[in-house]
């Protein structure tokens, strides 16, 4: 895998320079940009997605675990999150849950695990198999339920009777 200081080195600038040129932070000059993205494009470097999330403590991602894909229902809002996520630079990691709040857990903990930005939870309709998830730092999580679309905690923990609004994707 071709890293950072061999385009450095084929573009005869600085790793810093690369850096600015291909996170767009910092003024650099034309010709210096066109010897970088050259380079970038000759030897074929692909940015490490994994360092730069661990470096801005955001993966750009948002988990999307809707209870029965196969629902109709769901194709519109799943069409609209994916739509508005793009907008802002996010990609969608869907799941089904089907319907089972054991399935629906797991999935959950799963997308926390990879460090989604946040979570959008379509429920399982059974009101008796509530969970909680204790996360520590703050997690965002918007439930969509018939009585509430966008419904969220930002306290680090899921759970049902308690949520305060807020939004994933501002």
């Amino acid at each position: 895998m071709t890293t950072i200081s061999e385009v450095a080195k084929a573009a005869g600038v600085s790793v810093s320079t690369v850096s600015h040129v291909l996170n767009k932070t910092r003024y650099v000059s034309p010709e210096k940009v066109k010897l970088v993205l050259e380079s970038v494009e000759a030897i074929g470097y692909i940015p490490n997605t994994v360092a730069r999330s661990l470096k801005l403590s955001s993966t750009g991602t948002v988990g999307l675990a809707i209870s029965a894909i196969s629902n109709p229902y769901f194709s519109d809002i799943i069409c609209a999150i994916e739509t508005e996520c793009s907008k802002r630079g996010l990609i969608v990691f869907l799941c089904d849950t089907q319907d089972d709040p054991v399935r629906e857990l797991e999935l959950v903990q799963h997308l926390h695990q990879r460090r989604v930005d946040g979570i959008i939870l379509a429920p399982s309709g059974d009101p008796k198999k509530r969970w909680t998830i204790s996360s520590g730092p703050t997690f965002p999580v918007c439930l969509l339920t018939g009585c509430r679309t966008t419904v969220s905690t930002r306290s680090g923990r899921i759970t049902s009777p308690q949520y305060k609004r807020s939004s994933i994707i501002s």
